[in-house]
């Protein structure tokens, strides 16, 4: 929208005859370069008004400030629209979401409080359609549970609680369908399975026994045919 509005602002400018159109126009180059539409028109205008093709001033990467965490906020992944961002609030334990275009910070969990040190969100992942969220639990009873809350904080709901043997499961990534959860299974510190997890059921399904020594991240591909997982030592 921006880039569109300095290509008209250009035009307005030109049709006045004033000179601050080159410099719209410029800035359209400049700043906007990933924006095809904008871009071809500001080129079309310039060399119009100059005779010979435009070049940009300035094509490197604008890096801008969008927030800076609070003391005992740690940021936990981003929203596919890149709009939002989860947080693990530490001094209640329990997880926020940031509105990046608001500037404000919202609660989704409910199930902490500052004299609860012993219950709180650790890891949290958007689904791919950006209304559910995923994110391991730890309890006073030294478990973890993997949860689910729709974006706007309601339907919170236990999808799977580790039963004995299991320390700790992690969530990695949803598949594109929005079914499952791709997670880690700790059985010790050092010893995980990956696995898919059903989010209507809980049900679990092995796509890696681990060992010792395995995976410690993973992700899957766009067409969720494929799963590349990080191994010390390399990737597979």
């Amino acid at each position: 929208m921006a880039a569109v509005a300095e290509a008209r602002i250009g035009m307005c400018y030109e049709r006045l005859g004033k000179a601050e159109a080159r410099k719209a126009y410029e800035i359209v180059l400049g700043r906007y370069a990933d924006q095809a539409e904008p871009v071809r028109l500001a080129r079309e205008r310039l060399e119009a008004l100059q005779g010979s093709p435009a070049k940009p001033k300035n094509t490197e990467p604008v890096v801008r400030r969008l927030w800076v965490p609070e003391r005992g906020q740690s940021p936990a992944s981003t929203s596919p629209d890149g709009r939002s961002v989860l947080i693990t609030n530490w001094n209640t334990g329990d997880l926020w979401i940031r509105d990046l275009e608001a500037g404000t910070n919202r609660r989704l969990t409910n199930g902490a409080s500052p004299a609860d040190r012993y219950s709180y969100a650790e890891h949290a992942l958007f689904s791919p359609d950006g209304r559910l969220i995923t994110f391991n639990w730890f309890k006073k009873d030294g478990k973890y549970d993997l949860r689910i809350v729709r974006f706007d904080g309601s339907g919170e709901r236990i999808v799977y609680t580790c039963p004995a043997g299991i320390v700790d499961v992690y969530p990695l990534d949803w598949t594109p369908d929005g079914r499952s959860i791709l997670a880690n299974l700790y059985r010790s510190e050092v010893e995980t399975d990956l696995v898919l997890i059903a989010v209507g059921d809980g049900s679990v399904r092995t796509i890696k026994p681990g060992g010792k020594n395995e995976e410690t991240d993973a992700q899957r591909s766009q067409d969720g045919r494929w799963i590349a997982s990080g191994k010390r030592g390399g990737l597979f």
